[in-house]
């Protein structure tokens, strides 16, 4: 993440709300923007919490799982945790 970070936050938290698939690569730049990325733990601590994956479509018969992105977005989001709100 380069330049405002700030400015960017609106169209980060618009893409963790409207596409829920795109939330380890919305995690991952929460993480670089650093204390700019603070009002975004809301949705974080929510995403910690949920026991439904945010690959899970709810669709039946095309369950989409993947281990490996799902484990990197609960990384990110323990990582700006951690960092702004211990």
């Amino acid at each position: 993440m380069t330049g405002d970070a700030e400015a960017v936050l609106p169209v980060v938290l618009s893409a963790w709300t409207a596409v829920p698939r795109s939330r380890p690569a919305t995690a991952a730049c929460l993480v670089e923007m650093g204390s700019a990325a603070a009002p975004a733990l809301p949705l974080i601590r929510e995403e910690l919490a949920s026991v439904r994956r945010h690959n899970n479509d709810n669709s039946t018969g095309n369950m989409r799982y993947d281990v490996a992105s799902d484990e990197a977005l609960l990384r990110d989001c323990r990582t700006v945790v951690a960092a702004l709100g211990a």
